[in-house]
Parts: structure tokens; sequence; C-alpha cells
């Protein structure tokens, strides 16, 4: 056990930052846009429907050409898919979550957003929420139903009075090594905690701070960032995080396998004014990202942005590219084409090098998926 019956380190200052914007390139998306505002169709992905009613998914790569997607449906139960050898399974369901305490074998509902990934032994766990902050964990290889365990939350007092804080967001939870699970999730006071699971033994809550930003006239304020947040591991002891800030900029933190970095600004989308297509202006990503990497050198992220089309941006192991736009759905209505807006969380997931997958649910409830293999569109 940790967090409520053990303590969370002080919070370290937070850490200044400059928001910049970095360009966005396809422009304003709006079928009812003029034309030499609309994207080019061509550039974009092409999103194939993988479920319907479907909600807070969240997808894992066990091995190269299989997926383990999990979504919640509108009641709430946690259903799972697995795509292998291009097909996918029927929707199985996993029943509606709920944690354990084991002294008082009281239950309590988790929220719908869960965390999942393979740990170092192939084992596929899930995190979540309980609804008074906690973190839970289930086991989620074979089984038919879901039982989560509570471990515990972020504690803060002096002396021998301590009292849980508990967690504000759902948590992301990622590999690192073989023996390591690392979860992330934020805080009541908005800042970034961590917690890990090292041979089998969880450790403490720690804060790793909170971003700051400089406004015109005034000392560093703290950038708020929307709850739902992502990590990923990226090679041997690396670990990336990235939150969006309430202001609309993506965020990002990076463990070298020795030390944290700062929080970095990785800028937001430019779109191009409607009355001067000319004049880019910068925009607000309207979601959380979602991040996932297929080596050392590679580092995908995606996120909403403001029309409702999904953005991705990729680091080469130098650089990161401006953000471009992978467009939304598109379904066929009396005969037309109209496009549908991402609304819900985004997840992604990768088996091996060259290869990307992003599922986000859509206006219409549908549940769609993408896929990157050297392209985006696919006939």
């Amino acid at each position: 056990m940790f967090g409520a019956s053990g303590r969370a380190i002080t919070t370290p200052r937070a850490q200044s930052l400059e928001l910049s914007t970095s360009s966005f390139g396809l422009g304003d998306t709006d079928d009812d846009l003029p034309a030499a505002l609309r994207p080019d169709r061509m550039g974009s992905a092409t999103w194939v429907v993988a479920g319907d009613e479907l909600f807070c998914p969240i997808a894992v790569c066990p091995a190269p050409g299989r997926i383990v997607l999990f979504a919640r449906d509108p009641s709430g139960r946690v259903m799972r898919k697995e795509y292998c050898d291009g097909q996918w399974t029927g929707a199985q369901s996993l029943g509606i979550p709920v944690a354990e305490r084991a002294q008082s074998k009281r239950r309590a509902p988790v929220d719908w957003q869960l965390g999942a990934c393979f740990n170092g032994q192939g084992r596929l766990e899930l995190f979540g929420r309980s609804p008074d902050g906690a973190l839970v964990r289930a086991d989620a290889g074979s089984a038919s139903a879901l039982s989560f365990e509570y471990l515990g939350a972020p504690a803060a007092g002096r002396g021998s009075v301590w009292f849980p804080l508990g967690l504000s967001g759902p948590p992301a939870a990622c590999p690192v090594g073989s023996d390591r699970i690392d979860v992330f999730a934020l805080g009541q006071g908005g800042d970034l905690l961590h917690v890990a699971r090292d041979d089998q033994r969880w450790g403490e809550f720690e804060s790793l701070g909170t971003a700051s930003m400089h406004l015109v006239g005034t000392r560093a304020q703290p950038v708020p960032s929307l709850p739902i947040i992502t990590a990923c591991a990226n090679g041997n002891q690396r670990v990336a995080v990235f939150l969006t800030a309430t202001v609309g900029a993506l965020l990002f933190k990076w463990w070298d396998g020795r030390v944290w970095s700062d929080f970095v600004s990785l800028g937001m989308p430019e779109v191009h004014d409607e009355g001067y297509p000319a004049v880019t202006a910068a925009s607000r990503l309207t979601g959380a990202p979602a991040a996932c990497s297929w080596g050392p050198s590679r580092l995908d992220v995606f996120a909403r942005g403001p029309r409702g089309e999904l953005l991705h941006k990729a680091w080469d192991g130098r650089n990161w590219s401006s953000f471009l736009s992978l467009w939304m759905p598109v379904e066929i209505e009396n005969g037309c084409e109209r496009s549908v807006p991402l609304t819900g969380a985004v997840t992604a997931c990768s088996w091996g090098k060259n290869r990307v997958d992003v599922f986000a649910t859509a206006l219409n409830g549908k549940l769609y998926h993408a896929w990157w293999d050297g392209r985006w569109k696919h006939d």
C-alpha cells in the first residue's frame, strides 16, 4: 500500500515556460469555409468505424499485429475488443468496474476514463480513479470481469496527522524496463504526480511540480491543464508525459533516465484568418493529448483541434514537427459527405517501427480508427 497511508513529497516550485505557436499548415477546418481555406482531403487520414456508442477509449499493443482496445458503453460497462491478423473481434463486456477496499470490503465505482499498459512480464493492467480520488488497479488479462483494488492516494500533513488529497484526474501508465511501471496523474493542486512500482513494490507519490507562465506585468502564474494526461516510454528508462494547458498549448515533460526536465511548451496550432487567408493566428487545442512511441528516436502525440479535427505532432529524435491535421471522420448523409467532429478522449498505440494506431469518438457516437503504416490515407 502507498499514498493514503504514505506521504507525498514536497511540491517543487512551478517551472516557467514560454507559450509558443507552431505551424498548423492545413488551415482552418470547416466544410462551409471558402475553398482556399479547406484542408487538403488527400493529406488527411482515412477514418474507419471501430465500434458504435463506445467512449473513453484506451488502446495498447501487446505484440506486432495486435491491439487490445478498451472503451465504455453508454451504461458504463467496460468493453474489450482485440485486433489480430487484420481482423477485429466482437466487443466483450467486462461489466461495470468497481473497486474494493481490502480491509473494509467496501466497494465504489471507477471513473470512466482508464489507463492501461502491459508490464514487463506481458501482463495487461488497468488503472483508474475512484470517486474520492484514490488510485485503483486491476489485472485485465483474460478475465471476464474486472476487479479493481485500492492502491491509495497522495497525502499531506505534518507529524502524526495526515490526510489523503486525492487525484483530480484519471491516471496514465506506462512500462519502463522489464520490471517497472510508472503512473502519472494530476493532483488536487494542479501539480503532476508520479508513483512507480519497481520489482512489484510500490513507492510513494511524488510531485513533479506545475508549469507556469509569465503574463505581461505580472509574476509567473501557474498554468492549469485539462485533467486527462498521457505518458509513454521512449527507449530504455526514458519517459515522456504530455498535458494540454487550458490556454490551449501542448505541454511536455521528459525523464532521460536520470533527471526530469522542466515543463516545456510544444506550442499551439496556427490557423489562417477567415477574412485574410495569408494571415495566420494562434489557435487552441481543445482536447487532452494521447501519445505513443515506436522507439528511442520517435514520439507521436495527438490532440483535438479547434474545430474537432485531430492534430498530430511528431519528434524524430532531433526535432519536433509542426502540427499536422488528420482531419476528422467523414460520413455520407443523403448522398453528401459530412464531416463529423471528434468530441471525446483520444488514445494512441504502436506495435513497432512505422506503425501508429489512433482511436477517437466522434459527435455521432461512433468510435473511429486511423492508422499510420507509412501513410495516413488508405483506400
